[in-house]
């Protein structure tokens, strides 16, 4: 629900929920099979799915899905950096940062 369940949801803030609930399905790995948005709550139906393993490509795929493009390449570059420095351990736990968080419900929400 909205806070103080007050009635600010009209259609251009139903249309971005409808992206950010989008863009999250991407990042998380969550289905969202059904939803409706009303105007001061909304209902979602999803299915988690199965955890599996990504590459650095897929991974990076579904962080720009939340994250500004400029952030990725960033990422990017900051993960070949730690790898030129012979610290690919540390570049791996900066990819874990992201993927823990994914197949997970109760971070989606």
């Amino acid at each position: 629900r909205v806070v103080d369940r007050r009635f600010i949801m009209n259609d251009p803030e139903k249309e971005v929920f409808r992206k950010i609930l989008r863009q999250c399905e991407i990042f998380y790995g969550i289905r969202v099979l059904t939803y409706c948005i009303m105007s001061n709550h909304f209902h979602v139906l999803v299915e988690v799915l199965e955890p599996k393993e990504l590459t650095e490509d897929e991974i990076l795929s579904r962080v720009a899905a939340l994250y500004p493009v400029k952030f990725v390449i960033g990422l990017r570059e900051d993960l070949d950096t730690l790898r030129d420095a012979g610290l690919s351990d540390l570049a791996q736990k900066r990819l874990d940062s992201f993927t823990r968080r994914m197949w997970n419900l109760s971070n989606f929400m």
